[in-house]
């Protein structure tokens, strides 16, 4: 399992970065799915509708839930060692 802590240098920092991101990818494809949709939206100025708003606000809460989530079990094993 790959941790990030704030005594590791850019490169090394962007490499764990890419294999989190790799192994949710593995892991749980739809949600990155929705995320590049999401941020898809967000980037082509799609966000007129309603509709579009309240999914985009469920998708972004979701996420950083999940990335709470997750920081939590970071930390945990951290603090455990």
């Amino acid at each position: 399992m790959h941790t990030l802590n704030s005594a590791q240098s850019s490169p090394e920092g962007a490499l764990i970065a890419t294999a989190l991101i790799r192994d949710q990818l593995e892991r749980r494809p739809y949600v990155i799915l929705g995320v590049v949709a999401g941020v898809g939206l967000v980037v082509g100025g799609a966000l007129s509708s309603p509709m579009v708003q309240g999914l985009a606000r469920f998708g972004a809460k979701y996420a950083i839930e999940a990335a709470a989530r997750k920081l939590g079990e970071i930390v945990a094993v951290k603090t455990d060692e």
